[in-house]
């Protein structure tokens, strides 16, 4: 499981809540991998400024009005694996 940071379960139901609510999350360098899952962060912080990358796959994402969220792509110059579909060659989407 190297490179995965958070992973759901797949029969989990819908809108499961997962909540990040640290003031020393500068660092997420991996895949949060919430399928079904509501993804809150919310504290007054700064989040993943200091990772190489960072992906998250999640139904639902919400950030509070306190965070600054980073997300870096650069894959080659961190030493976490990258799973496969995650990276350059992947193709990312939001829906509104």
């Amino acid at each position: 499981m190297a490179g995965i940071l958070f992973f759901e379960d797949r029969t989990a139901s819908y809108n499961r809540p997962f909540v990040i609510r640290s003031k020393d999350a500068e660092r997420f360098e991996g895949t949060i991998y919430l399928p079904k899952g509501h993804l809150f962060i919310d504290k007054e912080s700064r989040v993943g400024q200091l990772s190489k990358w960072t992906a998250i796959i999640a139904n639902q994402i919400e950030i509070g009005n306190g965070p600054n969220v980073q997300i870096n792509s650069d894959y080659a110059k961190s030493k976490i694996p990258v799973p496969d579909g995650v990276g350059p060659s992947a193709h990312a989407h939001l829906m509104k």
